[in-house]
């Protein structure tokens, strides 16, 4: 497995596209996105730094600040954004219901439902 810490505008594009929508990202109210970014960024470095423990550098996993991004994202840049940041933060044995999987799990529902023709398809089919 080789994993990659991931930029601090790659978890601000998820963390404004979960703003816009006034949504929860896991267990953080809205105007929490500084402590929701920093818990994915820290997942992230930690992760990272546990694979590669044997390199003498060791990225700081407190060194996140949230910026707002300002472009506009689609709900399927948010769910590719949303994959690759969980890939590159769950090999640990903790990552299976942290605050940091519920946080990506959370925007991704809410970017699911978002694509088009979601809402029209069937719930259920008889």
């Amino acid at each position: 497995m080789s994993a990659f810490i991931v930029s601090h505008n790659h978890i601000d594009a998820i963390i404004t596209w979960a703003c816009h929508r006034n949504m929860r990202a896991g267990s953080y109210s809205p105007g929490g996105e500084q402590e929701a970014g920093a818990v994915l960024y820290r997942a992230n470095v930690e992760n990272v730094n546990r694979l590669y423990a044997h390199r003498n550098e060791q990225a700081d996993p407190d060194a996140y600040t949230f910026n707002f991004d300002a472009k506009k994202r689609t709900p399927v840049e948010v769910l590719k954004l949303c994959t690759c940041l969980a890939y590159q933060s769950n090999d640990s044995d903790d990552w299976a219901g942290s605050q940091a999987e519920r946080i990506i799990e959370t925007i991704k529902e809410k970017s699911i439902a978002e694509l088009p023709g979601y809402a029209a398809a069937p719930w259920a089919i008889d």
